[in-house]
């Protein structure tokens, strides 16, 4: 049975994912009768969205708490009390105190878009080819344009997967003007590693949706979001083809997993150093928003 393990940054220690309905995902993922109904039923987006819209209503209000205890939730870190979330996608995409997640504001620093579980492709090659867990798919089966894999031949990927218990906005990295969001029609996979072990290219198929961040130090920066099963929806709260702030808020996800993804064009960012170490570990490192992804070359 596959542990899911990561790096915390903070304590640079390993860590082991409590995977919130666990046994829903290996059920699905690992077994053949889960397996057949997740190829015809639960991937579809339909499903996920009528269980979003039962995480819209009052009734749902019921499961905050145990989610809270289960997975170890900080009840602080957030704007608002607990008692005062309506439903549990009012709860799942809550807002959080501006004092738990500080912006580096060095301009020459890009940070993190959102809190997750964070993983680095610092070169793309070998015909736009980029593995994960040991399979392989191209750039142009990611974004569906030959046109953006060419623009983005030899750059760098940073995927960052979000779980139950993050923190579910994302935000802009650095400074820029943002283009309109393209979205990518797909199926909903979990972005769990237990999924994908099983669906290897899943980032190829999933539902997402790509804007240009275009800026003076960092190039042109693709930024996507991947929708996973049982996200009822990604909400994007900008305005297109305006100037944006490094740390104003870009959207979120509303109930499941997710996953936010940076694509960089050739030689125009450097990683921190901590993160291409765990990286070259094999680990996931656990990141917060705001803090340094890396520096402008």
């Amino acid at each position: 049975m596959t542990k899911v393990q990561f790096i915390d940054r903070e304590s640079s220690k390993l860590s082991q994912e409590i995977v919130y309905g666990e046994e829903a995902l290996r059920f699905c993922y690992e077994s053949f009768l889960g397996q057949l109904l997740l190829e015809n039923f639960i991937k579809y987006p339909w499903v996920s969205k009528l269980y979003g819209l039962y995480q819209d209503t009052e009734m749902s209000s019921h499961k905050i708490p145990s989610f809270i205890k289960k997975l170890g939730i900080d009840e602080n870190s957030s704007e608002k009390e607990t008692y005062e979330y309506k439903t549990f996608n009012e709860y799942f995409s809550r807002t959080l105190k501006k004092s738990v997640r500080p912006i580096d504001n060095d301009e020459d620093i890009i940070c993190l878009p959102g809190d997750g579980r964070l993983s680095i492709f610092p070169k793309l090659s070998n015909k736009r080819v980029f593995s994960i867990k040991g399979h392989s798919f191209t750039l142009k089966d990611f974004l569906q344009s030959e046109k953006l894999a060419t623009k983005y031949d030899e750059g760098s990927l940073v995927i960052l997967r979000l779980c139950p218990a993050d923190y579910h906005r994302f935000h802009f990295p650095c400074d820029g003007k943002i283009s309109k969001s393209h979205r990518i029609q797909g199926v909903l996979y979990s972005v769990n590693p237990v999924a994908i072990e099983k669906i290897p290219d899943l980032f190829a198929q999933n539902e997402r949706q790509f804007s240009t961040l275009k800026t003076s130090k960092f190039g042109d920066i693709l930024m996507g979001e991947v929708g996973a099963t049982m996200v009822g929806k990604i909400v994007q709260n900008y305005k297109a083809d305006t100037l944006v702030k490094k740390g104003d808020e870009k959207g979120y996800f509303v109930f499941g997993a997710s996953t936010v993804v940076l694509l960089f064009e050739k030689n125009k960012v450097k990683f921190s150093h901590d993160l291409l170490e765990y990286n070259k570990m094999g680990y996931e490192t656990l990141c917060k928003m705001g803090t340094a992804l890396g520096k402008s070359l």
